[in-house]
């Protein structure tokens, strides 16, 4: 394994945003792996580990340490029992994936089209989209334990999924690094349609295909702007709200009435779902549009996406931290008009994060 000097990592991402990686190795093989994080551990700098490059926002100064780029490779199907376990190595493409899947008639994974990145991706942010998340699926993670290099395979409640969140990038995060995903799939399964929006495409329709489905899902990742290649953006910056009955109170209030006034464009539904316990999920592109930011809002050459507000995205020669300060200004408005304060989903990669409460925005 060779450890490359000065590498940009702007052509690694799907912002193409980044200045230069100290160090830099590209892990092929579970061997590879390991000897880049001893080189860390010799050197004694920090590494990161890099996959699609499609959910980061990397510093205009780089990385100080190691950017170990995970390139494993491999995808292989058994049966069990009446489903099918298919095993994809970390550097293989997800929505690759996920065509894999669909053309052998495996049901599970197709709503999840479209989305950016690489497999060892999948459950560290357990990734979901139009009513599934890849949890779901997941029969067991193959990791590397960076502390040891020893290699440890975690069944689905060892990953302790939640939504976009799993021990990977909560309480273990920075520990374990994802070799492989084994998905539990299901042969001539009826595709999941719980998504209003996918489903109405099929009303009156004879039962549709995985393909179809999956079709249907690609076409309205591209209407959105959040298909693989369509901006140079992460997808969605912010993760919807999870607030309780007083506020949720408040928010629909400030919704109703700017809906009244600008149309439902603003906020289209659904725009909210009950969670039980007293909890409810609030669409933060409802939140975001009605802050002041619709589709297109541009400062510079950071801005929201034409086709979805929760993208900002990259118009041209934003910097990482044109986004931020973009992106900060959309937060404090947020918080201000309803009482939010939203969490974002990118990782900040050599840069202080936006998280509320934790460090200024500006």
């Amino acid at each position: 394994m060779t450890i490359e000097h000065d590498i940009p990592l702007s052509e690694f991402t799907t912002f193409r945003i980044g200045g230069a990686a100290r160090f830099f190795a590209h892990a092929r093989s579970l061997e590879d792996l390991r000897q880049a994080l001893a080189f860390a551990r010799e050197k004694n700098i920090p590494y990161f580990i890099l996959g699609g490059g499609s959910n980061l926002l990397v510093s205009d100064d780089g990385f100080p340490g190691l950017v170990i780029r995970v390139e494993l490779r491999g995808v292989s199907s058994r049966r069990d029992g009446d489903d099918v376990l298919v095993e994809a190595a970390a550097g293989e493409s997800w929505d690759a994936l996920v065509d894999y899947a669909v053309a052998n008639d495996l049901q599970g994974i197709e709503n999840l089209s479209g989305i950016p990145g690489t497999v060892g991706g999948a459950p560290v942010q357990n990734i979901g989209a139009y009513g599934s998340e890849v949890s779901s699926s997941v029969e067991t993670v193959s990791v590397v334990d960076a502390e040891d290099g020893g290699a440890k395979e975690l069944s689905r409640d060892d990953c302790r999924f939640a939504y976009r969140t799993s021990i990977f990038n909560t309480s273990d995060r920075g520990r374990y690094i994802v070799a492989a995903v084994t998905l539990r799939l299901r042969p001539r399964g009826a595709p999941a349609l719980s998504y209003d929006a996918i489903a109405r495409e099929f009303e009156g329709k004879a039962a549709p295909t995985l393909r179809e489905v999956r079709e249907a899902v690609l076409a309205a990742r591209k209407k959105r702007g959040t298909l693989a290649g369509t901006y140079q953006n992460a997808g969605s910056f912010f993760k919807n709200a999870v607030v309780d009955d007083e506020r949720f109170e408040k928010i629909r209030a400030i919704v109703l009435a700017k809906r009244a006034g600008e149309g439902a464009g603003c906020c289209p539904d659904p725009w909210h779902w009950e969670l039980g316990s007293g909890e409810h999920k609030v669409a933060a592109a409802c939140l975001v549009h009605c802050a002041g930011f619709p589709p297109g809002t541009r400062d510079g050459d950071a801005g929201t996406s034409p086709q979805q507000t929760l993208a900002v995205t990259n118009f041209g020669s934003a910097t990482a931290r044109d986004i931020r300060a973009f992106a900060g200004k959309i937060a404090e408005s947020v918080r201000a008009l309803f009482g939010v304060e939203l969490e974002i989903e990118p990782v900040f990669v050599g840069m202080e994060r936006l998280d509320a409460g934790e460090n200024a925005l500006s």
